[in-house]
């Protein structure tokens, strides 16, 4: 393992200097201001980030906007790269010298194989680095579509910098040092005609659908510091850090998005506490975000819409669709011995449960004494954050008690109706772990929403959700005390099936088809058959209806009929049938056979060509074949071409017409490979008194074979040669240890 320290240089590497614009007049509700160049200083302890865009000039005398930026507990993501993997992993939290560096400690276990020398980058924050998928120059990044602005600056979450690689050795544990480009572009949206004493809960700003503002499945070039994929949301929403109370005059909102030119429709919302604001309109004139510099605009709130007054009280929700960001909300879960909410919890201890009273009107009593929690989110996912706060969350841990309220970066949560119960689910995305209260005591997390413990008497995951906010006629409110379960009117299903006429011959595993039930009221129970032993593994699981029909091997369509009968104790049976119809088998006429080619070659050996003063038997080599190409005859034990010349003269007798042939001495061999399968062959050969030949032809696994004798001088032909495997060996070899044997005038058929 090797430790590699990494220093941050605050230098001003985003800040490239452009034009500023004039003030133009975009529209009635939007209005250009002018965009500021970015340095950058250490600093700033009262918040992590925050922009000085007033007081700040060039020698030039051009405003430009002072960034302090205290990265003392934030932490960044390293990436190692080499050998066309990238490795990641997070520093330790950074730590600010007095000098104003910010240094940070990064550990890697990982290399690959054989590659000693890396580069190195890291992205601030870490929340935004996405996923590597080791490609250098597209990593997955986003800029949250949800931000928590202050009033100088925009949320540290959403910024998105990169550090220009640096290339250092596997070991090498040197202090380096970085130099970050940032990214993001950074707008400050100054909102007017908002009255005063109104606290603003939430802004939202939209523009045209498909607009790639902020959001995730964005991609960087880490190589060359730039964007090569923006995000994938059009909508941007932004949440004050505390109360932000309007005086009437404007008020500036800072954020982050990605570097867009933009023209087209866009709408601002803005609710405050006692009324909702609305304006929208189209931006004719391009809005420039640019990478590195902060970008002014104007924009009016528009049309004021008041809230009714009514009574503000904690409300159970039915429907997710009721909760927005910055909504504060109790959790309530109720077991057999009560209703519970949550008290206290930290980064080391899980929640307790605390028993809850409700109103008359069914909102909760007594909440001063509960844990509550403000929502944000990220993408379709919740985050819950602690009290009036954004600063820490619920989360859990890998462990059964590890329900906590604390800063781990895992903070999203995933809601959904309850699979079992009448309200909600809550499953940790970090963890795949599910909210409860155990034993009446404690919360807690479980792998599975009907864990026994969850199930118990003492238990339950079944979460309610009270929001903060007005009743509204008892809106969202009532008595979790269950109700007298009704008994309700039995309804029977109406079913109706289409019938299924595209099966094919070949059959089908477990195809489906929709079955409408309408709407029954009763436990009814549904039985499926047919009048046929091919359509078997019927079943209906809710309207899908499961079935596998064998091969039809006839040559005619066949149908089948299929009865759906639904029963309930004391009412009649509900039945209905439909056809299935599978296509007939396919008839194949066979081909006619082919007629086979026939090919014959002749082999003289007329390119064996030794020396004519090589009279004893001991020549070895190789000799390209006459009358096919590509053939390559080997030979060993050969030689005596002056034998050859009157071997073959003798062979004439028998009806040699070529001049040429190979002679073998004692052991001597012939052999080549012919390309194809031979089916037949014929050739001279001459023995001595003393010496026999063996003739083997192999096809594959199939072997040929024929020994000519001793004194034998004549024609022989070898037919019906069985293989098929694509290639013949055929080998002639002096097979009593005599000299001599002579071969010419071989012809062969394939």
């Amino acid at each position: 393992m090797k430790k590699l320290m990494k220093s941050l240089m605050l230098f001003a590497a985003a800040a490239m200097a452009l034009t500023s614009c004039e003030n133009e007049a975009m529209n009635e509700g939007i209005e250009a201001n002018e965009t500021v160049t970015m340095t950058f200083v250490a600093g700033a302890p009262e918040s992590r980030t925050s922009v000085d865009v007033d007081n700040y000039t060039d020698e030039n005398g051009k405003k430009i906007a002072k960034y302090s930026w205290n990265t003392t507990g934030e932490k960044l993501y390293f990436l190692q790269y080499g050998g066309e993997k990238i490795y990641k992993n997070q520093s330790e939290e950074g730590v600010i010298a007095e000098d104003g560096t910010a240094t940070f400690n990064v550990t890697f276990t990982n290399k690959v194989d054989n590659v000693s020398t890396y580069s190195y980058s890291a992205i601030y924050p870490s929340t935004n680095f996405v996923a590597e998928n080791d490609n250098w120059n597209s990593v997955e990044v986003k800029i949250p579509e949800t931000q928590v602005f202050v009033k100088t600056s925009y949320d540290p979450a959403a910024d998105l910098m990169v550090a220009a690689p640096i290339v250092a050795e596997y070991n090498d544990a040197k202090i380096h040092k970085l130099q970050f480009t940032r990214l993001a572009a950074v707008a400050k949206m100054n909102i007017k005609n908002i009255q005063a004493d109104e606290v603003i809960r939430s802004i939202k700003f939209t523009l045209a659908e498909g607009t790639k503002f902020v959001g995730a499945n964005a991609n960087i070039d880490v190589e060359n510091g730039t964007i090569v994929n923006s995000g994938n949301k059009n909508s941007i929403t932004l949440v004050p850090f505390s109360d932000l109370k309007s005086t009437g005059e404007i008020i500036p909102v800072f954020f982050t998005c990605f570097p867009i030119e933009y023209t087209g429709d866009y709408t601002l919302t803005v609710d405050t506490d006692k009324a909702t604001y609305s304006n929208s309109g189209t931006i004719t004139t391009p809005l420039a975000f640019t990478a590195g510099n902060v970008k002014a605009f104007t924009i009016k709130a528009g049309e004021r819409t008041e809230k009714s007054e009514s009574i503000a009280g904690w409300y159970k929700i039915s429907n997710l669709s009721e909760l927005a960001i910055g909504d504060q909300v109790a959790l309530v879960g109720t077991t057999k011995s009560g209703s519970y909410s949550m008290t206290g919890g930290s980064g080391s201890a899980a929640p307790a449960v605390s028993k809850v009273t409700f109103n008359a009107d069914g909102s909760l009593a007594s909440v001063a004494s509960f844990t509550t929690f403000n929502i944000g989110k990220d993408g379709d996912n919740y985050i819950l954050y602690s009290g009036e706060t954004t600063t820490s969350w619920l989360y859990c841990t890998n462990d059964n008690n590890g329900v906590r309220i604390g800063t781990n970066t895992n903070k999203t949560w995933t809601i959904t109706k309850h699979s079992k119960g009448s309200n909600f689910e809550f499953k940790h995305v970090g963890t795949s772990r599910y909210l409860g209260i155990y034993n009446d005591s404690n919360w807690r997390c479980y792998t599975s929403a009907t864990a026994t413990n969850f199930t118990s008497d003492k238990g339950t995951s079944d979460i309610a959700i009270y929001k903060y906010g007005v009743s509204g006629g008892n809106e969202g409110g009532g008595s979790t005390e269950p109700d007298e379960p009704e008994t309700p009117a039995v309804v029977a299903p109406t079913i109706n099936v289409d019938d299924q006429t595209d099966v094919p011959a070949e059959g089908v595993t477990n195809a489906t088809a929709t079955v409408g039930l309408g709407s029954p009221v009763g436990n009814w129970t549904y039985t499926v058959t047919s009048d046929v032993a091919w359509l078997t593994n019927m079943s209906l699981s809710g309207t899908t209806l499961t079935y596998t029909v064998a091969k039809n091997e006839a040559a005619e369509t066949r149908t089948a009929t299929v009865t759906i009968t639904a029963k309930l104790s004391g009412q009649d049976n509900v039945t209905e049938t439909f056809k299935i119809t599978q296509a007939a088998a396919k008839v194949v006429e066979p081909d006619e056979p082919e007629t086979p080619t026939i090919q014959t070659y002749t082999e003289t050996f007329a390119n064996y060509a030794p020396s004519s003063a090589a009279t004893s038997y001991n020549l070895s080599g190789n000799f390209a074949g006459v009358s096919e190409s590509g053939i390559t005859w080997t030979y060993s034990g050969c030689g005596n071409p002056n034998q050859t010349t009157s071997d073959v003269n003798s062979l004439k007798s028998k009806g040699l017409t070529s001049s040429t042939g190979i002679t073998m001495g004692k052991n001597g061999q012939v052999s080549a490979t012919i390309p194809g399968n031979v089916t037949s062959v014929s050739f001279y050969v001459l023995t001595s008194s003393k010496a026999t030949c063996s003739v083997t032809i192999t096809n594959g696994t199939s072997t040929t074979t024929k020994t000519v004798a001793k004194s034998t001088t004549n024609k022989f032909e070898i037919t019906d040669i069985k293989g098929n495997s694509g290639s013949t060996t055929i080998t002639f070899k002096e097979a009593s240890t005599q000299n001599r044997v002579t071969i010419a005038g071989l012809t062969y058929t394939k």
